[in-house]
């Protein structure tokens, strides 16, 4: 049995890195502290224009600034450090994605937008909208991504890219037993490339083969080879 590693993406390089888990958002010591942000007191949280999967944060010195959080210490008891957290419910109710990033307890590094003064994250897309295969008319026309088919049990049955609705609407794939789609909306077609490929390739890893449909003729992906 040969091991092989699943490809990580986004693996963080250092250790200025936010962690999104359940709990909320987390700040590591080394970013608090490298970037001198020990006497900050809230951050708000915003998006940039034309690009879905950045998340940009302003730290502010006061508390209750405008659209932002408080921010705790990280730890409990005599144990505190100087790392920061903060709890993010309601920013994870408006934000599908950093609702699936918690659920995998997602480590990104942070970067500094230096020209306007803002910090930031990449995040990956993670099938963050859905619908039933039965409701995939209420898929916008012009959605074009990455998506996947799970058939009644939850299990993914097909990972692929394009035109999100117009793909589901294909004859054939009625026939098919699924029961729901995820996607993730994105506009460059070589980056939906990477992230199926990615994706098809994390599957094939954890399981040993393509999903069911992938493997249907005329839907060999070039990963199966």
């Amino acid at each position: 049995m040969k091991f092989r590693e699943i490809p990580l993406i986004n693996k963080p390089a250092t250790e200025e890195v936010i962690s999104i888990t359940r709990s909320g958002i987390g700040f590591s010591s080394k970013f608090i502290v490298n970037q001198k942000l020990e006497g900050m007191e809230s951050v708000s949280f915003g998006t940039v224009e034309g690009d879905p999967f950045v998340l940009a944060f302003k730290f502010h010195e006061e508390v209750g600034a405008r659209n932002s959080l408080q921010l705790l210490r990280q730890g409990r008891g005599n144990y505190t450090s100087n790392g920061r957290t903060v709890k993010a419910r309601e920013l994870f109710s408006k934000a599908p994605i950093l609702q699936k990033l918690a659920m995998e307890k997602e480590k990104l590094e942070v970067h500094r937008d230096k020209f306007n003064g803002f910090f930031f994250v990449r995040l990956r897309p993670v099938f963050e909208s859905s619908c039933l295969f039965s409701q995939r008319s209420k898929i916008p026309d012009d959605a074009i991504g990455i998506y996947r088919y799970l058939n009644e049990a939850g299990d993914i049955v097909y990972i692929g890219k394009g035109a999100i609705k117009a793909r589901a609407g294909c004859q054939e794939r009625r026939d098919w037993d699924v029961k729901t789609i995820e996607y993730s909306e994105i506009n460059d077609d070589d980056e939906s490339y990477r992230w199926e490929a990615h994706y098809l390739e994390e599957f094939r890893l954890l399981n040993g083969s393509l999903p069911q449909y992938n493997l249907v003729p005329g839907h060999v992906s070039k990963l199966a080879s």
